[in-house]
């Protein structure tokens, strides 16, 4: 009798626990993460990704900030972790996200199933910002959109170069948008 009541304990115990780590990978929210968009890997004091592109333009219309949005295959793409690892996992980048930018997480896995409520409003975006069909193409690429949900900066790839070079290039769109001339979105 004492057998089978340590096993029953050892079984709630594990099933228990496995049901913990469960919770602790799952995000509350499909809008809102502080995980890391390659890894998905819990980071609190991290950047928070937003995965519903309608509340981060909300968001960002009413603090007055631009969007980023980052197009990526978190389980496939090795220049898109180079990219979330060099730049948006910095410290300098994590600054200036924090006062002026609303990210959003347009992720593509290929080895991990993704819950269809997400991959199809990911799948319009792609859409929508002109990306590749071709899923071997276009990623990592970043759009930037100003506080009123223009494009102002759309590039795919990343070549290196860090958040510096990264960063120049956000800034120097920064703003740019309704209350400036008209002028396409740079491709730079």
């Amino acid at each position: 009798m004492n057998i089978s009541r340590i096993v029953a304990l050892i079984f709630t115990t594990c099933l228990a626990g496995a049901l913990s780590a469960a919770d602790i990978q799952r995000p509350e929210s499909l809008s809102a993460t502080n995980t890391s968009p390659t890894t998905g890997q819990a980071y609190p004091d991290r950047l928070t990704w937003l995965t519903d592109f309608q509340k981060a333009q909300a968001r960002a219309k009413a603090e007055g900030r631009s969007v980023l949005l980052f197009f990526h295959g978190s389980d496939w793409c090795p220049t898109c972790a180079e990219m979330q690892r060099q730049v948006f996992d910095s410290p300098v980048f994590a600054q200036h996200a924090r006062q002026t930018l609303v990210l959003v997480d347009v992720d593509f896995p290929e080895k991990h199933k993704q819950d269809d409520d997400l991959r199809r409003p990911n799948l319009a975006l792609k859409t929508k910002f002109n990306l590749s069909p071709d899923p071997s193409e276009g990623y990592p690429t970043i759009v930037l959109l100003n506080d009123t949900g223009e494009t102002v900066f759309q590039e795919a790839g990343y070549a290196g170069g860090g958040p510096a070079e990264v960063l120049a290039k956000l800034q120097r769109h920064a703003g740019v948008g309704a209350s400036t001339a008209a002028s396409p979105p740079s491709k730079t």
